[in-house]
């Protein structure tokens, strides 16, 4: 399954250049995501490349914390208040990325597009869409 990710563009950057190995999330996918795509939201709101999913981790935040912080690419105070209040984190291990060329406007590339709250599931024709207006990075 691949999935479209509303990533924050500083940490949307921090995946891509490979100094953030996991993205961090209050809730997990309800189906097994093998490849996101990456929707670096407001104010860049461009789909600026691609993840392959290792694999999904999820425990209490601070066991999470303690297994994923060397390749956070986040500090701990900021980890801790984006989990206050809650009992599972989820932490998505990142595989390998796929950085595009240039940014791809998903404004253009679908009809009444509205970017994912968090995240939202793309068919076979989605990624076909993103796959013909790619130009990856060398």
């Amino acid at each position: 399954m691949n999935a479209l990710l509303s990533i924050k563009p500083e940490f949307a950057c921090k995946i891509l250049e490979g100094t953030k190995k996991y993205e961090y999330r209050k809730r997990a996918f309800g189906k097994p995501v093998e490849r996101i795509f990456v929707y670096a939201s407001s104010p860049q709101q461009h789909i600026v490349g691609e993840i392959e999913v290792a694999s999904v981790h999820s425990a209490k935040p601070s066991s999470i914390w303690q297994k994923t912080h060397k390749a956070s690419g986040i500090s701990y105070s900021y980890f801790k208040e984006y989990f206050s209040q809650k009992v599972e984190a989820f932490a998505i291990e990142v595989a390998s990325v796929t950085i595009y060329d240039e940014p791809i406007d998903p404004f253009n590339l679908f009809d009444q597009f509205t970017p994912p709250q968090s995240y939202m599931y793309l068919d076979e024709d989605d990624v076909a869409k993103i796959r013909s207006a790619v130009t990856i990075a060398s």
